[in-house]
């Protein structure tokens, strides 16, 4: 996204930052799209006047100089994201067949068993 503010909002509609686990990470993805919804560029020197750590900043330019070699960014993030639907889903899977395991009532297993085969088929 650095590389290409216009994948901002094809990010946004497909990953909440909440989902993001890595608190530095979630606040850049935070901020580009604030700066998105705020009608702002989401690019990096936009991004650069939230952020007080000045090697982060320089870490933020490598990273987009990395993505700009990139010749096919739209397929770039599409791999990205289909990863981590992939991560989400096994995460969601392990919880559910962790409560299965502690279920303590035939009612709650067979509600567990159904979001798990809900979850394996979507």
């Amino acid at each position: 996204m650095l590389a290409e503010p216009a994948l901002v909002p094809v990010a946004a509609a497909k990953v909440a930052p909440g989902h993001l686990t890595h608190p530095t990470v979630r606040s850049l993805v935070e901020g580009l799209y604030r700066l998105h919804a705020a009608g702002e560029p989401p690019d990096l020197d936009q991004l650069r006047l939230q952020i007080d750590d000045p090697r982060l900043a320089v870490y933020l330019i490598d990273l987009q100089d990395q993505g700009r070699l990139r010749p096919n960014r739209v397929a770039w993030l599409d791999d990205i994201l289909g990863r981590f639907r992939e991560s989400q889903m096994k995460a969601t899977t392990q919880e559910l067949q962790n409560r299965l395991h502690a279920a303590g009532d035939h009612e709650q297993a067979l509600a567990l068993l159904r979001q798990l085969q809900n979850q394996t088929t979507t």
